[in-house]
């Protein structure tokens, strides 16, 4: 355990820092360092470095300095990177483009920083999930970052793990996908999102048990995420759980009461057990909370349509298709709802040419079983390679 203090006092900082071992309090490397604020991230690298030759020294197999310290010399750089980790987290439209402009602002003072990279091609390829942008412009982008990011730091396992989100999402090659994924925890086994991203692979590959252990780890790793708290709801419900996918959803709202994606897919395994009155509410809660994203407005819409009321259903589907970046599975699934076959299947056909990542869930997306069988969707699936 490392502990210690900070003490700033007009431009000067005094840091002092010590490593403990745990299992019997002994202290095996302690040092202060008085330095000029503008050195802060100098004093970082070299606290970083004297931990980790302690740990060389026995105690803690193999870490290395650059794991431990911050990436850039440039203290400007590091502050644009903290912020856009924090806006990338809640995963707004308006928070991913800033996010994105930051880690860009971050890389233009260092284009050597290699965590600034990685954190480009997350919040890029994230953009693509979520249709914020045509994925055929956002996932390349991240592709682009994440090569980037690995050529500066080869084991950098963030970029790895976006290169198996694009595979997965973008490219639609499943096996690649696993290869890169694998990589990605080799490279950094402790990193949370690239055992969630892992547990989004094995769903699609229909391996459920081992899906849930992923997202066990990942909720282990990193308890504090909403998103993946919301996730285990997505997974519960694609599996055919919903009596444990609903106490998730409760359990889960309780938590964090201001995440979109917890009510949007809470929704779901509330519309698959006929309680649409409750799930419409926690979709108009997910339309608010989102404000009135496209993807949240045309899972509204389609459960309106399910509760029979068809005039609502197209009243909200207009305003999706009014707007700038259409999710065209999305709605297809409204199609489907207002018993329109052909026309969802027309909408799955433009999900596949525009490379919307949900195309990769065809086989296992509960809400899409009445097209099963049907020759063109069976053929739209062969396509994907799914």
């Amino acid at each position: 355990m490392l502990e210690g203090s900070i003490r700033v006092s007009a431009d000067h900082v005094r840091v002092s820092a010590r490593l403990v071992k745990v299992s019997n309090g002994y202290s095996i490397w302690s040092r202060s360092y008085d330095r000029s604020s503008t050195e802060v991230l100098r004093i970082q690298e070299d606290i970083a470095g004297a931990i980790a030759e302690a740990l060389r020294g026995g105690e803690g197999g193999g870490a290395s300095a650059e794991s431990l310290s911050s990436g850039t010399s440039d203290p400007e750089a590091y502050q644009l990177y903290l912020q856009a980790r924090a806006l990338r987290q809640r995963q707004t439209e308006e928070q991913l483009v800033m996010a994105v402009q930051r880690y860009k602002d971050a890389i233009a003072r260092d284009a050597e920083f290699a965590r600034a990279w990685a954190g480009l091609a997350e919040a890029s390829a994230i953009q693509g999930w979520y249709d914020f942008r045509p994925p055929r412009e956002a996932f390349p982008e991240a592709m682009s970052a994440a090569d980037t990011a690995l050529r500066l730091e080869p084991r950098n396992a963030s970029a790895q793990a976006t290169v198996a989100y694009a595979a997965l999402y973008y490219e639609w090659n499943l096996p690649k996908a696993e290869q890169a994924f694998l990589r990605a925890l080799e490279f950094g086994p402790n990193t949370a999102i690239g055992h969630q991203w892992y547990a989004n692979y094995l769903s699609v590959a229909q391996r459920w048990d081992e899906a849930e252990r992923e997202f066990e780890t990942a909720l282990r790793l990193d308890p504090s995420a909403s998103v993946r708290h919301a996730t285990a709801i997505w997974v519960q419900y694609l599996r055919g759980d919903d009596t444990r996918a609903i106490a998730t959803f409760e359990r889960v709202a309780q938590f964090d009461s201001t995440y979109a994606l917890t009510y949007q897919w809470g929704a779901k395994p509330l519309l698959a057990t006929g309680r649409i009155p409750e799930a419409i509410t926690a979709l108009e809660w997910a339309v608010t909370l989102s404000k009135r994203g496209a993807l949240f407005v045309a899972d509204l819409a389609a459960a309106k349509a399910l509760a029979g009321d068809s005039a609502a259903a197209r009243q909200l589907l207009d305003e999706v298709l009014a707007g700038a970046q259409v999710p065209a599975y999305e709605v297809a699934k409204v199609h489907l709802a207002l018993q329109d076959k052909a026309d969802a299947i027309r909408w799955l056909q433009l999900a596949f040419e525009a490379r919307a990542h949900s195309m990769v869930f065809l086989r296992i997306d509960r809400q899409l079983a009445p097209l099963h069988g049907e020759p063109e969707y069976e053929a739209l699936a062969r396509r994907v390679g799914i």
